[in-house]
């Protein structure tokens, strides 16, 4: 393509001057979300809250399901636009949802997302109010926005029976305890296994040292030498889909490491997934 300098940078400084010339391949097209065919609310199928949001119902989500509150991590799509049908920003180009924890979002979001339940998606219209950030306006008039919830996280309650192994527990040769909260179905993981999981660590005292709620999505490790053989001997016990509580000694924790928690550890752990481990020629985990 050979681009004259009135259709170029037009001799902006800072810019290539004059005529440019382009070899391109197209090699992919990552379609925008679809604009939606009014911007302006339908009367008989809004609802107008208090404090000026305004939401149509796009799908309905999980009938059974809870809605987000508190502290909790939402995995959202979102598309949005201005009055005049401008796109603003989606996750749909990107390809990739946003996290965002309900006390950190714009008070649009934070009374949405506190109303919805999984799989759900609806049509918001805010004020520059809504969608202000730290209280600074960021939007001089109203934002269109499609928003989904995907999926959220709770964090965890720590558990009262941090500083000893309660007698409920059952306990492993090596002193490994667990008390099974939620009885799962699927695979259990075996040693050089990937597995994603949703968990939380608290020192004896009580103190979190580590979760995977505040770092806003699952955790993904390999179970290998390098993990506590305390936290490959508790997940290696758990099927997919499992939740339960773990106490591990220190000598199977990080043994008294200066750089690490000290002490007994506790583990809240929700197995979400087991990707085996590759096999080499001979069929054995190299």
């Amino acid at each position: 393509f050979w681009v004259p300098e009135s259709l170029a940078y037009q001799g902006r400084a800072g810019q290539p001057a004059g005529m440019l010339v382009f070899d391109l391949t197209l090699t992919d097209i990552k379609r925008g979300p679809k604009q939606p065919e009014s911007l302006t609310p339908d009367p008989e199928n809004s609802v107008t809250t208090d404090s000026g949001l305004v939401w149509q119902r796009l799908k309905e989500g999980d009938a059974d399901g809870e809605s987000p509150k508190g502290e909790d991590t939402v995995l959202v799509h979102y598309s949005s636009w201005t009055e005049k049908g401008r796109l603003i920003d989606s996750t749909i180009l990107r390809a990739e949802p946003e996290l965002y924890t309900l006390d950190r979002v714009i008070p649009g979001f934070l009374e949405a997302f506190s109303d919805m339940v999984p799989g759900e998606s609806r049509r918001l219209w805010m004020t520059p109010e809504l969608t202000a950030l730290d209280g600074e306006a960021v939007h001089e008039s109203k934002i269109i926005f499609d928003v989904e919830l995907l999926s959220f996280l709770s964090k965890p309650e720590r558990p009262l029976e941090v500083a000893a192994i309660p007698d409920d527990a059952t306990v492993s040769a090596t002193g490994v305890a667990r008390r099974i909260l939620r009885a799962g179905e699927g695979a259990t993981p075996k040693m050089g296994d990937t597995v994603t999981v949703n968990y939380a660590g608290w020192t004896r005292d009580g103190t979190k040292f580590d979760s995977s709620y505040d770092h806003g999505r699952p955790g993904r490790f390999k179970l290998d030498h390098t993990k506590p053989l305390g936290w490959n001997e508790a997940v290696m016990a758990m099927q997919v889909g499992e939740k339960a509580l773990v106490w591990i000694p220190e000598d199977m924790a990080y043994g008294g490491r200066s750089d690490r928690p000290k002490g007994m550890l506790v583990f809240e752990i929700e197995l979400l997934s087991v990707e085996p481990a590759a096999l080499d020629g001979d069929g054995a985990t190299p």
